[in-house]
């Protein structure tokens, strides 16, 4: 028998944990994180603000860095061991602090040559007014040094500082994915703040204030930043679902319940942002927040297992979950920007988002410029259906319906462009992608002679288009008081497909 020696290289290690995260945003979302966990979890503590600050340098090689400074207002780092071990959740004050690895992740991550950090804390068990304790690169797994410093502390009353220097690489890299070159401080300090108003938008709304200021190289301030909760403009809400457009409601996922608020809909493209709710590809489908706090986003095929498509662009599901008990909400990767593949909890929340949108289990899509008016119709028919199935209706609804059947065969075959058939009452549409015109009306009046010669009668029928022509507005009247073979009115009414947001 012997033992292994298996305490890990900590220059390897340090290279090993770094690495998570895509851009320099949400490498300073980690300790925003741990800020916000720790203020929001001392209810008597009342400075809920949280400051980052970047500033613009040059290296003795005339390379640019930017500085990063991230400052709260909170009690401090109780327990620096706890903070600075790996996987230790001793220290964690809420569902924020869920894996005991971010701090350590976000610093290998800023700092890779495990140079430039430094943590500085101020507890109220300080002595003096100005004394804290520090902590400065580089990382080690033993002897980790804390300097316990009787002066010279530049925060609030309490608090934490946390610096670190990024290169001009990293500080691009929020940049990623925008069309454009996005060379200029003020501009990239501007993503930054809409990066962080997206990610915290619900904690924004709560009241907890993110400011940032900044110095570019010139030793110019800017002018500083309170940011903003991004959130997106609706259109319209979805109806189809199985509890409408937007509501709330607890379910347990596999550890105790958790609270969802959802909202369900149709979104505007927004011109603030230059980032998200762009209503196109990459800010559509589903986004999950937990506690306020963004985990992931631009959900579509791990919802519905399909791709997604330009029609689905406008589509837009919100979920907010909300729970103090960590083991009642799913997993999160370790950088906090996604959930753990195959857990279970998650599972659940997809089979819970799936059940909130109903529709067959697909996502409704909404018809482009390019939609043809065939494509339009199995939409309307799609809704139509799902607001049935709302109700607990039986009803039938059909794009492939033909009238004149005993007349009428092959290639002579009249198709209706959408039927629809439950307890109460028979209908149809006729319609047209644009304008509709006379001739509309009296194909329309002709599909329902042939219902009635096939033994079905109608009760109304709808002639839908982008608009009407005056002709079609004056005759609808006309046909209206006109009597079908078996002595009953026409009843004909004119809608637009912006009645039913196509």
């Amino acid at each position: 028998m012997f033992e292994l020696k298996i305490l890990p290289d900590p220059d390897e290690l340090w290279k090993g944990i770094g690495g998570y995260f895509d851009n320099l945003t949400q490498i300073i979302c980690e300790f925003v994180d741990n800020s916000i966990s720790n203020c929001l979890s001392n209810s008597r503590h009342t400075r809920r603000y949280i400051t980052v600050r970047l500033t613009e340098k040059q290296n003795q090689r005339s390379e640019k860095y930017v500085s990063v400074r991230i400052e709260d207002a909170g009690t401090g780092i109780k327990n620096l061991e706890a903070a600075f071990t790996l996987g230790s959740r001793k220290g964690a004050e809420s569902p924020l602090n869920e894996h005991g690895f971010g701090l350590k992740h976000a610093l290998a991550s800023a700092d890779p040559e495990n140079q430039s950090w430094q943590i500085m804390t101020r507890t109220s068990d300080e002595g003096s007014p100005g004394s804290f304790k520090q902590i400065k690169a580089p990382y080690k797994l033993e002897g980790l040094q804390v300097e316990e410093l009787s002066q010279g502390w530049t925060g609030t009353i309490t608090g934490t500082i946390v610096c670190f220097n990024s290169t001009w690489e990293m500080f691009r890299t929020v940049t990623k994915g925008l069309k454009g070159n996005y060379t200029s401080f003020g501009t990239i300090v501007n993503l930054i703040a809409e990066d962080l108003g997206f990610i915290y938008s619900g904690i924004i709304e709560e009241g907890f204030v993110i400011n940032i200021e900044a110095i570019d190289e010139s030793g110019e301030e800017l002018e500083p930043i309170t940011v903003k909760a991004v959130s997106p403009e609706f259109e319209s809400y979805y109806q189809g679902g199985s509890r409408g457009g937007s509501g709330s409601i607890t379910q347990d996922l596999g550890g105790g319940n958790v609270s969802i608020n959802y909202v369900i809909g149709f979104m505007k493209e927004h011109s603030e942002w230059k980032k998200y709710y762009k209503k196109n590809m990459s800010t559509s489908g589903v986004e999950v927040r937990v506690n306020g706090r963004i985990i992931a986003y631009n959900l579509f095929k791990e919802i519905w297992n399909i791709e997604k498509h330009n029609s689905y662009n406008p589509f837009l599901v919100r979920i907010s979950l909300a729970s103090k008990n960590i083991d009642a909400l799913p997993c999160t990767l370790s950088s906090k920007n996604g959930f753990r593949q195959g857990d279970s909890k998650f599972e659940k929340l997809v089979d819970v988002i799936r059940m909130l949108v109903g529709n067959d289990n697909t996502p409704p899509k909404v018809p482009t410029e390019s939609t043809d008016e065939r494509e339009k119709f199995k939409i309307l028919k799609d809704r139509i259906q799902s607001s049935y199935k709302m109700k607990n209706e039986l009803a039938t609804v059909l794009v492939e319906k033909y009238a004149f059947n005993t007349t009428c065969t092959g290639a002579d075959k009249i198709r209706i462009d959408l039927f629809v058939q439950d307890t109460n009452a028979i209908y149809f549409f006729e319609g047209k992608i644009d304008q509709t015109h006379a001739k509309d009306l009296y194909q329309l009046r002709m599909y329902w002679d042939g219902l009635v010669a096939d033994g079905i009668q109608p009760s109304h029928a709808f002639l839908i288009g982008k608009n009407h022509s005056g002709a079609v507005n004056d005759l609808v009247n006309e046909v209206n008081n006109m009597k079908d073979c078996n002595g009953n009115n026409y009843n004909v009414e004119l809608v637009k497909w912006s009645d039913y947001q196509l």
